[in-house]
Parts: structure tokens; sequence; C-alpha cells
């Protein structure tokens, strides 16, 4: 049938100039540019690209495309084409020498390309050994490739003796042009779709049975070139003239399949539209915003979701082209106890740092995960999947090893299992005996002689087999004088006694020894020293063996679980090991079983293991109490709950080359007093933060109150907690969102629809085509405006700014401010009682921001970032002043009676003298006035205004690199840390805070700010 594909439009949207190059030549009948044809896609498609150069300076400045071309499915080829540089430095030599070929020198030779390049010629000199010694480019020729191979046939140059052509590569075209490296940038957009037939011929073969191709090959080759005459085109069937004319014609395949093409409704013609509609969608008018082609395609969809929300959604996109909401009042009625009470279950897990890099958990947030667990069942140990979404994560640990709290979006009363704790095994070994000792006290009642004792003897272990030789001597001594059998499964310390009887019958006492050391020894058994608890999985054993012992084979241990707890012990395939000559270490490792928590769907792999799930403080009961009238308790007085006491080490293997044991481990979990009872006891107590890594699967932890009263409550762990509830919706509250019934709107079989259309406009329309039966519809009807509340206004701050000069006047200032110097040292002296002209340029930038106030005398110390010093020596205010802006001289006066602003900062190093002839750099607010006056208020960044007059014996603040020019004495004292020192007393016209702050750099590696001071 015909058929339909998307179509592409593939071309170069621009060429990119990666390198410039140099030396080409700007002449545009020499350079041009040259992309290869298109490739990649159908011939039918392809469409050459043009484009042009722009040279600038001897460089390619811009590729400009003329022809962006299409077809171009891969990455094509753009150099520069151009004309053979003249001279012996253009070509690249790249024949070798062959004798065959003539020596001489040969003029005007033409040089060959494989390319579009032609016209140049060069002279070629061979030496006698048939080597091209020499290469010069006579005539550049035109349309050569930088780094094309040209030759130059060896035919040119006689050609005798049928020597290689001669070949070489182009370095530079004409001008020296060489080094441009233009790279193409390839675009794809869609075309229409393509129109086509399918072809039939490319399964004959398969069809045909294998004896027919084998015995009738002929008609095997007709079957198929058949197929092929009925999947010709149009042109080329035309091009047959079967009925003896030129006359437009099909084949049978085109005309069948153009027949069933007249039911796709993509292809159908616009006539056969109208009956389908009636047929399919006769309900629908013809005012409906959907496409007809649309609608008949997709009117059984429609049709199924009939009667359900999505359709009535689906109908008003079809016919208005609009989203609406369907909305039932149901779900707001008012019906108590209705609500859905939620318990928030939360888990707490360890970052995975068994990979590279390391998961970030907080990226778990909002996600579907799974929570992986391990159940065995005897043997069989199967993995357990809860799908769930994290609703919240936090980090609640920042160093090793990082730990996170978890919310899923799980029941309260769900269980995650995961590995158990506190199991202990001890491995009993047994093998042949190899020496014995520790032999019994001498009995004088024993009879001497000497005694083969091959049995009638007893042990307190598990040895059979064993056989001795045996001197007793006149004192009733014994001593083993030979291990005749060795025997098996015998331990170290294991007691063999034997009877007085085996040794003569004096009466003596029974003998004992004990087996010292043995050989070959494996594990015989295992002793459950402790089951543990909390077991989902059966753990494995490690068996960890003797430093002294040389283990030839390994012994394989599994466990069984009963209700958690390991209840016993299997040899996996028999294999009890060999070489265990003293007792192993049996460690339980449960890696391999631990609860996991990673993305949704991934496998059980150690990269997507996102985090390990720790164990937490699950719930507590309360034990006992010190029974005294007066516990002393409050109601939520919290205590940190951590476990106490020896916690195996079973996961520190190896840790700094050995194991150990831990005997408390601080888990930072919270429990809280909830009530008492009548002697000021906890009688409840509730875990309001659950802690993590706990290592016991219960414990027993005693709470103090603040009269040493004590409280012992009982701990029990897991891998989960789950946090008093609350409701997760309004159902079942009295509210203003929850309605009573009314069996109108809000009753169970009715629904809104939110549009901005009136329900006379749709509402028939819905009942005929949409409407679920048994229901009734109601409108929430929108009204839709658009206000514009954008509001344009100018506005024009009132800043004045005053240019002031230094001028003849050396002013007494005894406020020191805090100064920026960087500027160097100037020595002539300025005049501060009036800074509008002057000899000097300084500029000070003063903006209007403070009242001006009675003049003050001010003797205070100024707080000060970093280091201060007090000045009691007047002081040459003969300083340049750097500026910070270039603004016009104002020519009235200033007063400066004003309150000035100042912003300062000193950094300086203390030194014996201190020359003020240096560079400061004020920013001033002030507010202008008539005259200038120094007895003003200086308020130093605090708002204070000070009243008594100034000294400029205050503390001054420097930095640390000005010039020193005079031999100014001060005495200064080192103020650290916002502290001032005050010379004079000094009256304060206003109340208000000092905002003290410090940013200290790299102190503790944080900035931190000082406190707030109130003065009056």
């Amino acid at each position: 049938m015909a058929r339909s594909a998307p179509k592409f439009k593939r071309f170069i949207e621009s060429i990119t100039v990666t390198n410039a190059g140099s030396n080409y030549s700007s002449i545009p009948t020499e350079t041009e540019i040259f992309i290869s044809a298109p490739s990649g896609s159908p011939e039918s498609d392809q469409v050459q690209a043009v484009a042009t150069v722009e040279i600038l300076g001897g460089d390619v400045n811009a590729v400009t495309m003329t022809e962006v071309g299409d077809g171009y499915g891969e990455t094509p080829q753009v150099y520069i084409r151009s004309g053979i540089g003249i001279g012996s430095s253009s070509l690249t030599n790249t024949t070798v020498a062959d004798t065959r070929r003539d020596a001489g020198t040969y003029p005007n030779v033409p040089i060959q390309s494989m390319k579009a390049g032609n016209g140049a010629t060069a002279t070629v000199i061979v030496d006698s050994n048939g080597a091209v010694t020499s290469v010069d480019v006579t005539a550049s020729g035109a349309s050569y490739m930088e780094g094309e191979t040209v030759t130059i046939l060896d035919i040119s140059i006689g050609g005798v003796n049928n020597a290689p052509d001669m070949t070489f590569t182009v370095a530079q075209n004409i001008g020296g042009g060489n080094g441009a490296i233009l790279t193409p940038v390839l675009q794809t957009i869609a075309r229409a779709p393509g129109y086509f037939h399918d072809k039939m011929n490319y399964i004959a073969d398969s069809q045909i049975p294998e004896f027919i191709k084998t015995d009738y090959p002929n008609f095997a080759r007709f079957i198929k070139d058949y197929y092929v005459f009925e999947d010709l085109g149009h042109e080329e069937y035309t091009d047959l003239k079967i009925n003896g004319t030129a006359e437009s014609q099909y084949s049978p395949t085109h005309l069948l399949q153009e027949m069933i093409d007249k039911i796709n409704i993509d292809h159908n013609d616009p006539d056969f539209l109208e009956p389908m509609l009636e047929q399919y969608a006769i309900d629908f008018p013809s005012t409906a915003e959907v496409d007809s082609r649309m609608l008949i395609k997709h009117m059984r969809e429609f049709l199924e979701s009939k009667g359900s929300r999505r359709g009535v959604q689906e109908f008003f996109k079809l016919m208005y082209n609009e989203d609406v909401e369907v909305f039932l009042p149901s779900e707001f009625i008012l019906r108590p106890s209705d609500g859905i009470y939620n318990k928030e279950l939360t888990i707490k897990a360890y970052a995975n740092t068994e990979t590279s890099p390391v998961p970030d958990p907080l990226s778990l947030r909002g996600k579907r995960v799974d929570v992986h667990y391990y159940e065995s069942t005897a043997s069989i140990t199967a993995r357990k999947v809860i799908n769930t979404s994290v609703t919240r994560v936090k980090q609640i640990a920042y160093t090793a090893p990082e730990a996170f709290e978890m919310t899923l979006d799980l029941p309260g009363d769900t269980i995650i299992p995961g590995q158990g704790v506190e199991g202990e095994l001890t491995a009993v070994i047994g093998g042949k005996i190899a020496t014995v000792g520790t032999i019994g006290a001498a009995d004088a009642l024993r009879t001497a002689g000497t005694y083969d004792i091959d049995s009638g003897f007893t042990t307190d272990g598990n040895g059979t087999g064993a056989q001795f030789t045996i001197v007793i001597n006149g004192i009733g001594q014994a001593s083993i004088t030979s291990i005749d059998a060795v025997g098996d499964d015998y331990a170290p310390d294991e007691t063999i006694t034997i009877p007085d009887s085996l040794l003569g019958g004096g009466g003596g006492a029974p003998l004992t020894f004990k087996v010292e050391s043995i050989t070959e020894g494996k594990v015989f058994s295992v002793t459950i020293t402790d089951g543990g608890a909390g077991y989902s999985a059966n753990p494995s054993v490690i068996v960890q063996p003797n430093a002294a012992d040389t283990i030839t084979t390994a012994a394989v241990i599994d466990t069984r679980l009963t209700d958690g707890s390991i209840s016993s012990t299997v040899f996996v395939n028999n294999v009890k090991g060999l070489g265990y000559n003293n007792v192993p270490n049996l460690i339980l490792n449960t890696d391999l079983v631990r609860s996991w928590i990673g993305l949704e769907g991934l496998s059980d792999t150690i990269d997507n293991k996102t985090a390990f799930l720790t164990r937490v403080l699950n719930s507590v009961s309360l034990k006992t109490n010190s029974g005294t009238s007066n516990g002393a308790f409050v109601v939520g007085e919290t205590f940190k709950v951590s476990e106490t006491g020896d916690i195996l080490g079973v996961y520190a293997i190896d840790y700094f080359g050995e194991d150990y044991t831990l005997t408390g481990i601080e888990n930072n979990a919270l429990v809280r007093v909830k009530t008492l009872d009548e002697n000021n006891y906890p009688s409840l107590v509730e875990v309001i933060s659950t802690g993590t890594g706990f290592q016991r699967a219960s414990f027993d932890f005693i709470l103090r109150s603040e009269t040493s009263e004590t409280a012992t409550i009982s701990c029990a762990t897991g891998f989960s907690h789950t946090y008093p509830g609350n409701f997760k919706n309004s159902r079942g509250f009295l509210s203003d969102a929850n309605k009573l019934q009314d069996n109108a709107v809000y009753q169970n079989f009715s629904y809104q629809v939110k549009t901005s259309r009136p329900k006379t406009e749709w509402g028939d329309l819905l009942d005929r085509i949409a409407h679920p039966a048994g229901m009734i519809a109601w409108t929430d009807l929108q009204i839709n405006q658009i206000v514009d509340m954008g509001a344009g206004f100018d506005a024009t701050p009132d800043i004045i700014v005053f240019r002031l000069f230094a001028e003849v006047e050396t002013p007494l200032v005894q406020d020191a401010p805090a100064l920026f110097f960087h500027k160097p040292a100037i020595t002539d002296s300025v005049d501060w009682s009036d800074q509008r002209t002057g000899a000097s340029d300084d500029t000070i930038l003063l903006f209007p921001v403070l009242s001006k106030v009675e003049s003050p005398s001010v003797d205070d110390a100024v707080d000060k970032l970093d280091v201060t010093m007090a000045k009691t020596e007047s002081v040459d205010w003969s300083e340049a002043v750097a500026k910070e802006s270039h603004l016009p001289a104002v020519a009235d006066s200033v007063d400066w009676s004003e309150l000035i602003d100042l912003l300062l900062v000193i950094i300086r190093t203390p030194s014996d003298s201190v020359d003020w002839a240096e560079t400061v750099t004020l920013v001033v607010e002030i507010n202008k006035t008539d005259e200038v006056e120094w007895s003003q208020i200086l308020s130093l960044d605090t708002g204070l205004a000070k009243t008594d007059s100034i000294d400029l014996s205050e503390a001054v603040s420097k930095g640390a690199g000005n010039a020193v020019t005079d031999d100014s004495t001060v005495d200064e004292s080192n103020v650290l840390l916002f502290t001032g020192a005050y010379t004079d007393s000094a009256g304060w016209g206003e109340t208000g805070q000092i905002i003290a702050q410090n940013y200290a750099g790299n102190y503790f590696a944080e900035d931190y700010v000082g406190e707030v001071r109130t003065i009056s």
C-alpha cells in the first residue's frame, strides 16, 4: 500500500572560520571556496552547497553561504581553492627515487590534479639516482586545493623506462596562502512527508522453495523478475509502451496499492470525509474546532472514554480547543471521620562510599525509588523490593559516614527488614594428635609397668581412634612414651582420661592428660554463642584462621535462621577445611545482605546502591525506676540516647590491621517524657529523633532526673521509624471547604466543569455526546480578563556633588577618622576651613544625608576595625586627598558645621613616627550650608552626634605602606576589635545603636558579625 514517511532538509547552515590562515589572494577570480558534494542521503534530495569567501589582509575573514544545499547527511569537506603559489616552496615533494627515472631538468611540465585543479606548470630537476631534487612552480593555474596530492606524469619527462609518476602535496596557494581551516555547521529541518508505494519484489526470493531454485533456476528467475516488473514506477512503466503508445500508464501493483490507499484517512479525497463523519461522528457539529481527519481517526478512543472525566475533557478539547477542569463536588462533602490519616515513615541511610563517584542521596528527593532488602528461607536468600517515592531528604551528618534522613511514601505500619546484629559463633576444631602434655600427678597405688592403650579410655571432646604407650614408674608417675595412633577430631586442650583398670588395676586414680597440639586440623563443628536478633537473611561466615596456621583448604560455613536469630550452621558441601590446628575466629558478615535504596528499576550492583540503611531507634518502653516518692522528672524533658557497653566489632576487621571492640557509641537519638505517674516518674516516653548507627537490636538505657533519680527504658531498633501521624486532607473536618450534602451541586452524582463558556453554549451537545448517564453537570463559569498592571514613572534623585580643594589654613581636627590609604605622600598643607577652591586638585565626593546640629567637642576614640592608635600630638593635615570622582567645583562656601557620615576603615602597622602627609581617601556624606566650620558633628558610620569640641588626639587607624615625611610624635595604644580609647569627656546629643561588625577573613574559615550596642 502507499505510505508516507517523514522527510528532512539537511543543509549547511554556516561555515565557521576555525583558522583564518594567511597570505591568501583577495582577488575573487583567484581564490574560491570548495564544498564537497552531499552524501549520506538519497540522490533525489541532494543539492550542492555553494559559498563565497572574503579575504581581508591575506586572512580568511568570513564565509557566506549563497546556496545552503540539501542532502548533507554527513559532514562535507570545505577547502580554499586557488592556483599554486609560484616558486619552489609551494609544493612538498613526496616522490620516491627511482633509477628508471631519467636525470635532467624539465621546464614547464604540467601539474595534474586529482580534483578540479588545472593549468599549473613547474620546472622539475631529477638527479642521477632518479630522485626529484627540485620542483619550481612556473604557472599557478587555478582551483588547486591546499593539501591535495598532485602528480607530474613520468611521460612528461620522457617516460622511456616506465618509472612511477612523481607526486607532490600542495603546500601554498597563490601568494603563499595556507593554513585556513573551515568547519561547516550542519542543520536539519523537517519537510513535508514523502509519499511512496511498498515494493514487493524483495520478498519474492524468500518465498520460492529451495528445490525450485535448484531444479528450475530459470523459472525462479522469471518469478523474481516478474515481481520487479510489477513494482516498476510510473515513468519506467510508461517507457515500456505496453499498449503501443506513450500514454501515461501504471503498473498493476501501483494500481492495487492506490486502491487500498483510498481508505487511508490521511490520503483520502475530501469528498469522502463527510460520509465518514456522518457515520462515525454524527453528533459532532460542523463547528467543532478539531480537524475532520483527526476526529475520524480518534473517534474510537473518544467513544471508549465517554461517560468519564477524561471524556468530558476531550469533548471540550475537540469542540472548542479548550482545556477544562472537571471537578467532583463529592470530594468536598462533609463526612465525619472521613479524613485520610497519614503516619510518616522515615529511614536513615549512609551514602554508598564503595563506588566512585559517591552517589548523592539528596538527588532522590521527589523520585520513585526501590528499597531493597533480603530474606532467607532455609538456604535460599531472595532480594525483595519495596517500590515507593521519597517525599523529603535531609542531610543529618556531614562527616564520614555522611548520614541522610528520608521520608518515604509508605504506610506507617510498613516494616523494612535488614541485616541482624549481635550474633556470635565459636569454632570447634578437630584433627590428629601431634603432641600431648599436662599429665596427671603420680599415684603410688598405680602398678608399675608399660601399657599399650588402644581403647577403653574417654575424652571430653570429639576425638576418637588414638592409641598410646604409657609407662608407669615405681612411684606411680606416668609418662607417655609414644602416640601409636594419632586418631582424628581431637582438639587442643582436650582432656583424655584413662581408667586405672587399663594401667594394672592397682587402685590408683584415673590418669589424665591433655592434647597439646594437632595436625591436619579442620573445623569440626560450630557453636552458636549468641544467635543475635533482627536477621532477615542468612549472614555469611568469615573463617579467620590463626596466624600460626597454614590453611590448605578453607572451611565454608553457612547459617540458618529462625525468627530472626541464627539457629544452626552448616558446612557447604561438607567442606570443613584443612590446616586449622588452632581455633579460628568466626566473623558474621552481613555486607552482601545490607538493605539499600536506589532509583526505581535498577539491578543489584554496587554502583546502583545510592545509600545503605542503618539501624535507628524504633521504639522505647518503660522498664523500672528508682522508686522514690518523687522522681523529679518533668513533662517535655528530653534525653539523648546512645548505646553503651560492649558492641561487637564485626565490621572492624583489618581496620589499622587488627580487630577491635567498641565500648559505646554516640547514636544521638532523642526521647522525650510525654506523661508522668503520680510520683513524677515517666509513664510514657516518645521517640523524637531516631539517631543513627545502632548496633544492637535492643538494649536498656537509664534516664536520670535533675535529682539523680533514674528510670530505665527498654529500647528497640530497626531500619524504619513511624512518627506520630496527621491528616493528609481536611475531609471529615468542619471548614469553609467542606459542604453539607444538598442533593444539587454537592452530592455523589454531580460534576462541575470549570470553563469560560456558558452552559447554554455546550450543555445540550455535552448531554448528547459525552455526558455520563445518571449524573448531573454543573458549570463553574470562569471570567477571564487580561489586566495590564504595567506602570512607569520617572524619578530624579536630589544629589548635590561638591568638589573641594585644599587651601592654606591649617585646622585642628582632634577626631581622626578611619581611612583607606593608598596614595603617595604630598607635603603641601591643606586648609580645611574652606574646601571650595585652591591650588590642590584634591576632591571629595559629598552626599547630603544628615542635618546640621550645634558645634561639638569630640575627644572620643572611634570604634575601629582591627588595630587603632590613639594620637596625642597635633597633626599636620598636609595630605593629598585621593578621589573617587571628578565633580565640578561649587563656588559658594561650605559650612563644616554639618553632620558628616564617614565610612572609615584603617589598616596600619604601628610605628614610632607617623606622617599625616599621606594620601587619604574620604567617602563623606554632608549637607551643604554657607561656610565651613570644623566644629561639626562627625558621625562615624554610627549615626551619633558629638557635642563637645574637636580634638585631633583621637585614635587613628592607618594602613601600612604610607610614606612618612615629618617627625610627628605619635603615642599610640593598640585597640583590638571595636574598642576605643577615650581621652576626653564627651556629651552625646543623640541616642542610638552602634552595630559593630567584624569580617574576620579566614578566622575559623568563616566570617562572623559582632554585637549591637545601645548608647545614649
